[in-house]
């Protein structure tokens, strides 16, 4: 008996599980044609093919696309003549349409839908189609005419600005009286908002900005303006006394300055927005929130996120990390200076997060200090020098690392149940498993924190003394915060405590780490308040302006 084609191939092919996992098959090699590998894994070696169906489906599927194409271009073909139609389309003009399909409107024994007729009431449409018959392979001309012939018959409620509708105008068109104050009095101002805002809020360099200021002079820019009035204004409520204009009637330090920038904060927010945009909103958020303009802050530091997102300023290709440069450099510091404030507004207020950790992907800041920045070079890169890390800016990128396991509190501990469960904090232990992660990290910070930025009373450098201060005092804090929910100091709270803190040691051990971490923190206080006691009884001042304790 003769075997065909068909047959042979059916004798040889793989079985079902080895074809799937595109492996030999030694199934057709064997007398009951059961490869080895299913009787390994206790598989029946089956020979069932599912291609011939899955080839069947792929021709109807093309035979499908094929029909709906040439009824396509039957329909078309009435309307556009064959040449202007193929050469617009890039294709090769190929007539295998059957004369009697254009003769009588139908393909394929279908007759083509009458509601593709509707289009032939468009007057542009059978402009277009007169124009082409006029002047066929001209593509260009009736391109043009067409779109001449639509603009002329555009109706104009729908193409015009209506009243009510918002039109934004740019701070470049606006008459706005930005006078700056008089030099010496510039000078005071910077200096203060350089001595008292920047070390805890890096947004800008001091020498460029300086090298900006003195370029504005000759070149005015409006929008550096506002920055440096609103510089000013923080800069003067460091210098006077503040005073509560709620209580007194009298407005507060730096009202002047922030009064002459307000409109430019109704600016609409630009398409495409540059660094001074962020830094702008946020220096504005900083002196509203000063003032104790609560909600204002709030409003204008949402669009500072807001615009910050909309620059990618929180991915990490944005910048070069190759060749660094101090203009990247910036633009981390202020998104990352954006984070500090949220996370920290959030924790004081009891607000969810604004930025969280999955929304952005940003390296932090590099750890060298201003002066290793070469702003006399293009792009303002690094010095080919060695590289110093104990600037203010190594203060600034440990204080960030803080504030990410803050992060972490805010969306466990004092999350809803719901985020928990998503971040796989879930059964009876999730308390215990919470804090010990946080305390992980906690250990590991402190552990690795630079000696220059250790907490030491003793300290000669007073602002490496106040920065030290700071972060010791953070660092108390958030051991309090994470374990502050799950303290039991009473009998009625033992009772109604989580089953995974009713026992005396999940009684006692968050206790006594809020109690331990409390007098640390109540340690640090009091030795930045009694080394500069003589020095706020001889500025009669109170603890509030004082560089010493601003940190706070």
């Amino acid at each position: 008996m003769s075997v065909t084609s068909s047959q042979v191939r059916e004798m040889s092919r793989p079985c079902d599980l080895c074809r799937r996992g595109k492996r030999r098959c030694d199934g057709p090699e064997q007398a009951d044609r059961a490869c080895s590998r299913c009787k390994q894994m206790s598989k029946v070696c089956s020979y069932v093919d599912p291609a011939e169906h899955n080839r069947a489906a792929r021709h109807a599927y093309i035979t499908a696309l094929e029909s709906r194409l040439e009824t396509v271009e039957a329909l078309l073909q009435r309307h556009v003549p064959d040449a202007v139609l193929m050469h617009e389309l890039g294709i090769l003009a190929m007539n295998t349409t059957p004369a009697s399909a254009h003769q009588h409107g139908t393909y394929g024994g279908e007759v083509v839908p009458e509601a593709i007729s509707s289009f032939r009431a468009l007057e542009p449409w059978d402009e277009a189609i007169a124009l082409s018959h006029q002047h066929p392979g001209h593509d260009s001309l009736d391109r043009q005419a067409l779109l001449h012939s639509a603009q002329q018959k555009r109706r104009p409620e729908f193409w015009c600005t209506l009243n009510y509708e918002f039109r934004g105008e740019r701070l470049e068109d606006r008459d706005l009286d930005l006078v700056l104050p008089p030099p010496d009095r510039l000078a005071s101002l910077t200096q203060a908002y350089f001595d008292h805002w920047n070390p805890n809020f890096p947004i800008f360099h001091r020498a460029l900005f300086e090298q900006q200021l003195l370029n504005n002079k000759s070149a005015p820019d409006k929008k550096f303006t506002v920055a440096v009035l609103l510089a000013c204004a923080l800069g003067e409520s460091r210098l006077t006394n503040y005073t509560d204009h709620t209580e007194r009637g009298q407005q507060p330090s730096g009202w002047d300055f922030f009064l002459h920038v307000e409109p430019f904060l109704r600016v609409p927010t630009p398409a495409h927005p540059q660094l001074l945009d962020l830094q702008i909103f946020f220096l504005a958020t900083l002196y509203t929130a000063f003032i104790q303009h609560n909600f204002v802050a709030w409003t204008l530091f949402g669009t500072a996120i807001r615009l910050a997102y909309l620059a990618d300023a929180h991915r990490r290709d944005k910048y070069n990390r190759q060749q660094p440069n101090l203009l990247d450099e910036l633009w981390k510091r202020t998104f990352w200076v954006l984070v500090v404030v949220d996370r920290m507004g959030a924790s004081f207020y009891g607000r969810p997060l604004m930025m969280k950790d999955e929304s952005f992907n940003l390296d932090l800041p590099l750890e060298v200090d201003d002066t290793c920045w070469d702003i006399g070079a293009p792009g303002f890169p690094l010095r080919n020098t060695p590289v110093t890390k104990q600037g203010s800016i190594s203060f600034f990128v440990w204080h960030i690392q803080l504030v990410l396991i803050l992060g972490v509190s805010i969306q466990t501990i004092y999350s809803i149940n719901r985020s928990r469960l998503l971040m796989g904090f879930v059964g009876s232990d999730w308390e215990q498993r919470i804090t010990s992660k946080i305390d992980l990290m906690l250990n590991a910070w402190a552990e690795d924190v630079p000696v220059h930025l250790r907490w030491d009373l003793n300290a000669t450098d007073l602002p490496r003394f106040c920065q030290s201060s700071f972060l010791e005092a953070r660092y108390h804090t958030l051991r309090i915060s994470a374990h502050n929910p799950f303290m039991r100091t009473t009998a009625r709270d033992f009772a109604y405590a989580a089953p995974s803190s009713r026992t005396a040691a999940g009684l006692t051990s968050s206790l006594a780490i809020c109690t331990a971490s409390a007098v640390a923190c109540s340690e640090v206080v009091v030795g930045v308040v009694e080394r500069f006691l003589a020095v706020f009884c001889g500025l009669g001042g109170s603890t509030r302006h004082s560089s010493a304790v601003s940190y706070f």
